[in-house]
């Protein structure tokens, strides 16, 4: 079989941090399709870890992502990356129109407050 009959499997992410289009990560998306930039509900609260941010489930905060159509390939790249299920969960959350996967930082890691102590990006922008 001709493996470009093979339809290309596209999951969509949104980013928020370190992977957004001005970031130093943002080569991990080189293949990927832009698919735009939306804002989540306001359910969150994303705090500062230094070189990226992280977010929390719960809050009031819509924190700004940048949409983009990944494929299978990409998505493991990034899911080793955000270091899923451990220190980030791949979590499919619903914006506008669409079901994305957003990474949200594993609630393990959150035990013991030493992140909430952190600095609170309240404008939900990194």
């Amino acid at each position: 079989m001709d493996s470009t009959a093979i339809p290309r499997i596209e999951h969509r992410v949104a980013v928020y941090g370190s992977l957004k289009s001005d970031r130093h990560n943002h080569r991990y998306l080189r293949t990927a399709k832009f698919v735009g930039r939306l804002r989540t509900a306001p359910r969150y609260t994303m705090i500062d870890l230094g070189a990226y941010p992280a977010i929390i489930p719960g809050g009031n905060t819509a924190i700004e992502v940048e949409i983009y159509a990944v494929d299978a390939h990409t998505l493991n790249a990034l899911d080793r990356l955000e270091e899923h299920p451990d220190r980030f969960r791949r979590t499919q959350v619903s914006l506008a129109t669409m079901d994305v996967f957003i990474y949200v930082l594993n609630e393990r890691r959150m035990q013991g407050l030493q992140y909430l102590k952190r600095r609170i990006i309240e404008s939900g922008c990194w």
